[in-house]
């Protein structure tokens, strides 16, 4: 385990090297206990390998760079000193010259050579491309290799770095801009901007994503959100939490209490020192038991270290593991968000299909994967993603009933009684009959029988419904054709009976024609049954009561099953008071109409 508290266990276990129980000399020359030893600044900005034989080769490559250069400016000035050694002793009057300083252009060029050789060194595959990232280098003084190296992801606007003190990812959420001052996230002061150099590189290596997922100091967002849901970031988090859950398992070093105790008093002793020499002097005055027990405890520390690094290496790799990949398909495959989002029905079929079709082809290809334990993890996430894509369509399928219903809710029969001709009325049945059948269409896409049965139930009930009303109103609309007849009737017999002058200017019968031919045009021209049923209502009350009157006519047209009034100079008993029951007849179907035109609808 990490022996700070800012290192997590999987960085320690792949980033940092072990180094046995010691106290060191911090800045302010305080003693304090020695952490691991992490990976320098330029390692984590090449490469980040979690091997350590690759960070010891390209430290030692890295120690070459600028080296010829600089043999080549020595030998230049070794010669330069003989010269002009030479002209002093040739001339005691000569005033020996310095040996020449760089221009700033100079030492721009050579810096920006050893970048470009610097970044030959950077032999890890890039595995997430990023369009503007670079590789970082901060100078100096007059040092022509960079003191401290980072990268910048000028894309997503984000710089990372460490060095070898550093219990993690130094995280900065900006980027330097050429020419202008920028400190990384390492550094307690920033480099000026002609004391940086800048590479361009094509991305993050492995390692980097490996390195900031596990020890990235912003916990809460390692990577910047442009990039934080790519595959390549979601398998690099992943791959730690795999280490992490593979470190827990590993035994501690099962310190005995006398091993415990003499690590304990070494560590008190040695933060009394003042040197060097004085805190190595605890562990070699150690005698005895002592001095067996500490060598003990350390073995055992350096064993559940060595156990920590080997479990942790063998998750990591060169590249992401089996379980890693297969995962992120996985991933891939559980389209819940589609699903969630999707508003077409027969679109969720298929998605949950295709979904449950990739986890069936994934689960045969869990005999890839290195041993059971990690066969057996991979199908317990599997049948959980199975879980989630049937929660999600079942929230779905019942949204979708609960939307068809809805929508069968929305259908309202009561638009037929509130249609103020009987073309209105046709027109209405004919679009609820129509929505209906589309209803009915759309019930099929649903999954659960007892769903497609209340749905259907519904629809039926609102086909009823839809035909209950619309007899009502067919019969206000045959009541205005039984007008038309009786209207028409008493035309074409007033017409032929009917002529003539009266006393007055009026023709004789002409208003009664007038009254008719004014509700047969209404009725022609389609306008509304409660006007022509208000009219009629009027001309019946004006109009006379003798055998040829327009309200016999209407009477008998309304009436087909009773005894016929036209053209009788006596009535019966029964019929004397017709035209009183007929006005409350039409006033009952009047005021039914005036009703249905004022009916709400919810």
């Amino acid at each position: 385990m990490p022996k700070s508290k800012y290192a997590t266990p999987a960085y320690n276990a792949l980033f940092q090297e072990y180094a046995s129980p010691l106290v060191k000399f911090n800045r302010d020359m305080e003693t304090v206990p020695r952490d691991d030893t992490g990976q320098s600044c330029h390692v984590f900005a090449l490469i980040s390998s979690p091997f350590w034989e690759a960070r010891n080769e390209l430290n030692t490559e890295f120690a070459n760079v600028g080296t010829k250069k600089l043999q080549e400016r020595m030998h230049a000035w070794d010669l330069h000193e003989i010269n002009e050694e030479k002209k002093k002793r040739l001339n005691e009057k000569y005033e020996v010259q310095p040996f020449p300083s760089l221009t700033e252009k100079e030492i721009r060029e050579e810096r920006m050579f050893n970048m470009g050789e610097i970044l030959k060194l950077r032999t890890a595959e890039t595995v997430l491309p990023v369009e503007n990232m670079f590789l970082c280098g901060g100078f100096r003084h007059d040092n022509m290799v960079p003191e401290h190296m980072w990268i910048e992801d000028h894309t997503n606007k984000r710089s990372y770095d460490t060095f070898i003190d550093r219990d993690g990812i130094a995280v900065v959420d900006d980027v330097g801009k050429d020419g202008r001052s920028f400190r990384p996230g390492c550094e307690g002061s920033p480099f000026k901007g002609n004391e940086i150099g800048r590479v361009k590189v094509d991305g993050y290596t492995y390692g980097q994503l490996i390195a900031i997922a596990a020890g990235a100091e912003d916990k809460k967002k390692p990577f910047p959100d442009s990039i934080a849901n790519t595959p390549q970031v979601l398998m690099a988090i992943e791959t730690v939490k795999l280490v992490n859950e593979a470190l827990a398992k590993v035994p501690g070093p099962g310190l005995s209490e006398a091993e415990n105790n003499i690590l304990k008093k070494v560590e008190e002793e040695q933060l009394k020192k003042s040197t060097t020499n004085e805190i190595q002097k605890v562990i070699d005055d150690l005698r005895g038991v002592d001095k067996i027990n500490y060598e003990s405890a350390l073995a055992k520390l350096e064993e559940e270290a060595r156990q920590q690094r080997k479990v942790a290496l063998a998750i990591v790799g060169t590249g992401f593991h089996p379980f890693v990949k297969l995962n992120q398909e996985l991933n891939d495959a559980i389209k819940l968000d589609q699903i969630t989002k999707a508003t077409n029905f027969p679109k969720i079929i298929r998605l949950k299909t295709d979904s449950l079709e990739e986890l069936r082809k994934l689960e045969e290809k869990k005999g890839t994967l290195p041993n059971e334990e990690f066969k057996e993890k991979f199908q317990q996430k599997i049948d959980e993603a199975r879980i989630k894509i049937e929660s999600a369509f079942a929230t779905k399928e019942k949204e979708a009933f609960e939307f068809l219903t809805k929508k069968c809710n929305a259908i309202k029969p009561e638009q037929i009684a509130k249609s103020k001709t009987m073309t209105e009325a046709k027109e209405c049945k004919s679009d609820l009959l129509e929505a209906l059948k589309t209803l009915e269409k759309q019930k099929n896409t649903l999954v659960k029988e007892e769903d497609k049965i209340a749905l259907q139930q519904k629809i039926d009930e609102k086909r009823l419904k839809i035909g209950e009303i619309f007899t009502e109103k067919e019969k206000i609309g045959k009541t205005i054709e039984k007008v038309k007849t009786a209207a028409e009737k008493y035309l074409q017999w007033s017409s032929v009976n009917a002529t003539g002058w009266r006393l007055t200017n009026w023709s004789y019968g002409s208003y009664g024609r007038d009254q008719a031919d004014k509700l047969i045009k209404m009725i022609e021209e389609n306008q509304p049954m409660a006007e022509i049923l208000k009219t009629t209502h009027e001309i019946v009350n004006t109009s006379g009561i003798n055998a040829n009157s327009f309200t016999r006519y209407l009477h008998d047209e309304l009436h087909t099953d009773t005894e016929k009034l036209v053209g009788k100079d006596t009535l019966s008993e029964t019929f004397k008071d017709y035209k009183e029951k007929l006005q409350e007849e039409l006033d009952v179907v009047e005021k039914t109409e005036e009703k249905y035109n004022r009916i709400r609808i919810n």
